[in-house]
């Protein structure tokens, strides 16, 4: 009973943690890291890994009291829970979803109302977010409403906008997406219109996929186009997908795009996608996708990761390609980095070290030092 509550939570917390990611979405990351945000084109593209999950478990868990008496169940109240906001059981967790679950619309405009400030404590966030999946699925249009009309400062009102669209969009993807279209407008020149494109074209992939893809064109400007999809990006899941999405003509026809595409299949299933890099016919195009593999690749398994990219690289090449990915590795580790150097063959070894102890000197001075 008690693993269902929580995930009851969860699944109603899922537009806080897309509101509150999304927001922070400010800046543009390197495309040689981990994370897929990136200036293509130079447009802010989403970082998938900020999509709707339900890591917030652990969280949740500090909300929840050992002992059921340490707070009368039956006084439970939005308003006296935010004042003082005790730890709760589960029993009470129960309650208050239950109460929100059955609020009608003025209950729940009047609750969220008591949420005047950005909301950083997860219990609260989770109680908000409730609150707000409740006035989207009594009427989606006034929740949007309830949301624009509150006195918070901008920042909570984005976040809270994002959640109104999170939620409509999970309730009929379709609906959100062509009210979306009709107001954009609403939103120009706003943060949200930097992340709302990829959360409605996520859901309606997750539906169908060449829907969505068919759906990107309808934005009015090449930024929430590229936003777009990334949405779509996140929402793949198997190979035959990514394949499909790689043909697709828009995309095979943005390098960037594809680049996107290949960096977010290799973070989900590396094995797939190194299938899938066999498959391919030799050509200068299969080698500019062992680059793209091998940078996503290397932040996860580094060795695993150095030792493919070298093994698929062309004779004439060989030197510097080893030398690329001793570099690479160097960054995060230089001593696992020359332990690898040191075993590769056919090589100038010295020229390879040579480029391992130069990156570790702007990274890893003491290494080099003691090296």
């Amino acid at each position: 009973m008690s693993r269902l509550i929580v995930f009851a939570v969860c699944s109603l917390c899922i537009g806080f943690v897309s509101g509150v990611y999304f927001s922070e979405m400010n800046a543009t990351s390197d495309m040689d890291g981990s994370e897929y945000s990136s200036n293509l084109n130079g447009n802010e593209v989403i970082n998938t890994s900020m999509f709707p999950s339900t890591s917030l478990q652990g969280e949740i868990s500090s909300t929840i009291s050992s002992n059921p008496d340490d707070y009368d169940l039956q006084s439970i109240s939005i308003e006296q829970w935010l004042a003082d906001k005790p730890a709760l059981s589960l029993k009470q967790i129960s309650a208050l979803i239950s109460k929100i679950s059955n609020m009608d619309e003025e209950s729940a405009a009047n609750a969220l109302s008591h949420f005047n400030a950005i909301v950083v404590d997860p219990s609260a966030a989770i109680m908000r977010s409730m609150l707000v999946s409740r006035l989207v699925e009594l009427d989606p249009l006034k929740a949007w409403d309830h949301v624009n009309n509150l006195n918070v400062d901008a920042r909570a009102k984005q976040e809270l906008r994002t959640t109104v669209i999170s939620a409509w969009s999970r309730q009929s993807p379709m609906k959100a997406f062509e009210w979306y279209l009709d107001n954009e407008f609403q939103l120009k020149g706003s943060a949200e219109i930097r992340t709302l494109p990829a959360l409605l074209l996520y859901e309606i992939a997750k539906k169908d996929v060449d829907s969505a893809l068919q759906s990107v064109s309808l934005f009015s400007s090449e930024v929430s186009r590229t936003i777009a999809f990334s949405g779509i990006f996140a929402a793949l899941q198997t190979p035959e997908q990514f394949i499909d999405a790689l043909s697709n003509e828009q995309i095979d026809n943005d390098k960037d795009l594809e680049q996107n595409l290949i960096r977010i299949w290799t973070s989900k299933d590396s094995e797939a996608v190194k299938s899938w890099f066999e498959s391919l016919a030799a050509s200068a195009r299969k080698d500019d996708i062992r680059f793209i593999i091998f940078h996503d690749y290397i932040n996860s398994v580094p060795t695993e990761a150095a030792s493919w990219f070298v093994k698929h690289s062309k004779p004439e090449n060989y030197q510097s390609d080893v030398e690329h990915a001793a570099t690479y590795l160097a960054y995060s580790d230089p001593e696992i980095a020359l332990t690898w150097t040191k075993r590769q063959i056919n090589i100038d070894i010295n020229s390879a070290v040579e480029s391992v102890l130069e990156t570790a000197a702007r990274h890893s001075p003491n290494f080099v030092e003691k090296t």
